[in-house]
């Protein structure tokens, strides 16, 4: 394995572990926005909340 091929992995590793320990709901907000690529706005209709408000809530979770 190349050495940026083991950065990669300790990366991803990483945020798995820091995934896990995110409550549910905001791991699932993350996961709509950043994997599904969903808009705010889209996330917003899912959860029944304000689009800003997804947005507020994304930075609390960062």
């Amino acid at each position: 394995m190349t050495r940026q091929a083991a950065s990669a992995d300790e990366r991803r590793e990483a945020l798995e572990h820091c995934m896990a320990r995110l409550k549910p709901e905001h791991r699932q907000v993350l996961a709509d926005r950043y994997y599904s690529d969903n808009s705010r706005q889209e996330i917003a209709d899912t959860l029944g909340i304000k689009a800003r408000s997804v947005t507020v809530l994304l930075r609390r979770i960062r």
